[in-house]
């Protein structure tokens, strides 16, 4: 976009790279395999951080506890995702 690698371009620079490939809803169809691997990358470093020590200590999570009973996902939470009624599928 520059004609310099992303590292060697200013910060500015940098902001509108970032800017044209980070929201896919805006970008354009020629950014398409950018957004493609900035969602990867992106994904990749969350997860990384995420399941590390810290990562895991930052997380409002039960997750790797026993827990005594499970009673599957609240209702509320299945409907904000469209799923109603699933409850009864499983």
């Amino acid at each position: 976009m520059f004609g310099t690698d992303f590292v060697a371009s200013t910060a500015g620079q940098q902001e509108q790279i970032h800017d044209r490939i980070a929201y896919p809803k805006n970008a354009a169809p020629e950014d398409a395999s950018a957004v493609a691997f900035f969602n990867h990358f992106r994904d990749l470093v969350v997860s990384g951080f995420f399941t590390s020590e810290t990562g895991i200590k930052d997380l409002p999570c039960l997750g790797n506890e026993p827990q005594s009973d499970w009673h599957g996902c609240p209702t509320p939470v299945l409907a904000k995702l469209g799923l109603a009624g699933e409850r009864a599928k499983w």
